[in-house]
């Protein structure tokens, strides 16, 4: 069987009040069917996060959205698997199979959709499937039947616990197998030792952020074909594990701290005899170019526009911060608008004189009653305290936070 992995898609998902769908629909999902018919795969497995979020609006999204993609894939007789993860809601994976199953005739010589969403074993087209969706702390405890009855002093060691038990479903799952024949398990969610971030200095998650599987849960039997298909993390990533662990990665760009990322997919290929599984990470090729720049004047931005061509710059988002005097930024700042029609209305997406926060060498003293953002104090600080090999990686993940706080705003 011939693998496509995939996941964290988030449809719906918004930058600002830019709507990211057209970014997706228009670019990343066709990358993607065209690889699975270029490939011949069997199977294209989302392991979750296909949406970003559910409204009263999301099951009719769902249907337009994915219901062509979905039926060119599977008229080539393509399988598809979907694997609830946390942004997912299993009855709006429900209404997706219906609307999908409402267009055309259905018959036997058309790819399967399955839905995965329980922790349980499936086997398909000889392969078989242990899947575990996001689990909840309180789904882990019903699926254990186990009632707490004093809770750890801590969030870290409530979620160590939680943790605890989620292994303990993994492993009883995984014993359900025949560990001579091949197997693929799948999980939405963070394995201990994982990192986030599109950068090469990206930190390791910590327990106060969200309960995590141990990768000792994870198949690993390297005398027989078998996978550990990851989603949840947005960096593309392969652990080091004795069987080929990777997570997929995001297939787009989400915000500034990601822009240097090359989104991806895994093709793996179970070999009809052989020990071993085959794989390949494919870039997808269209990814949405997101900007961090200062600019000056208007040569640099021509500069800017002839680097991005046309088309980059219909198409990015991300921030640009004017370091000109006040009296030239409102000319440039319209400049800039006009160039990059997405920045538009969304807040913060272009810095005009007034924002900008001194450099770092020109900081000598800082009166905390004169910052209006506490972003700016982090950024200090990061500038003056922290090691030269720290600061990348730093400024990305607070890039990140940046714009998560616009969006809820």
């Amino acid at each position: 069987m011939k693998l496509l992995h995939t996941a964290d898609w988030h449809i719906g998902a918004k930058w600002g009040i830019v709507d990211r769908s057209s970014d997706l629909l228009e670019r990343a999902i066709p990358d993607i069917v065209d690889i699975a018919l270029k490939e011949q795969v069997d199977m294209m497995l989302v392991v979750g996060d296909i949406f970003e979020r559910q409204t009263n609006e999301s099951l009719e999204r769902a249907a337009q959205t994915l219901r062509n993609p979905f039926r060119e894939l599977l008229d080539a007789k393509i399988d598809i698997a979907l694997l609830p993860g946390n942004h997912d809601s299993f009855p709006l994976f429900r209404f997706l199979r219906s609307a999908i199953e409402l267009v055309g005739d259905r018959d036997d010589d058309q790819g399967q959709l399955y839905i995965l969403n329980s922790a349980s074993v499936t086997s398909i087209k000889g392969v078989q499937i242990v899947h575990l969706p996001y689990l909840r702390s309180e789904q882990i405890q019903k699926i254990l039947n186990d009632t707490v009855s004093e809770l750890p002093d801590t969030i870290g060691e409530v979620h160590q616990e939680v943790g605890r038990k989620l292994d303990l479903i993994a492993q009883f799952l995984r014993g359900k197998i025949d560990h001579s024949l091949p197997a693929l398990m799948t999980y939405h969610g963070i394995i201990k030792g994982s990192k986030v971030g599109p950068d090469e200095q990206a930190h390791e998650f910590t327990y106060h952020q969200d309960f995590m599987l141990s990768p000792e849960s994870l198949l690993f039997n390297d005398h027989v074909a078998q996978y550990n298909a990851l989603g949840h993390i947005h960096k593309c990533q392969e652990l080091p594990r004795a069987v080929p662990t990777w997570y997929s990665g995001s297939i787009d760009r989400l915000s500034r701290g990601e822009k240097t990322y090359k989104p991806s997919v895994i093709l793996v290929e179970f070999p009809n005899n052989g020990q071993r599984i085959e794989f390949e990470r494919r870039r997808l090729p269209r990814p949405t170019p997101f900007l961090d720049e200062n600019i000056e004047n208007e040569a640099e931005l021509g500069a800017l526009c002839e680097r991005l061509k046309p088309k980059g710059c219909e198409l990015a988002l991300g921030r640009i911060t004017l370091t000109c005097d006040s009296v030239d930024s409102y000319a440039l700042d319209q400049a800039v608008r006009d160039a990059f029609p997405r920045l538009k209305g969304v807040k913060g997406a272009v810095l005009r004189s007034r924002n900008i926060m001194a450099r770092p060498d020109d900081i000598t003293t800082i009166n905390i009653k004169d910052l209006v953002n506490p972003v700016h104090t982090i950024r200090t600080y990061i500038s003056e305290k922290m090691p030269q090999e720290r600061k990348e990686g730093l400024f990305s993940a607070l890039a990140t936070v940046e714009d998560e706080l616009n969006n809820d705003h």
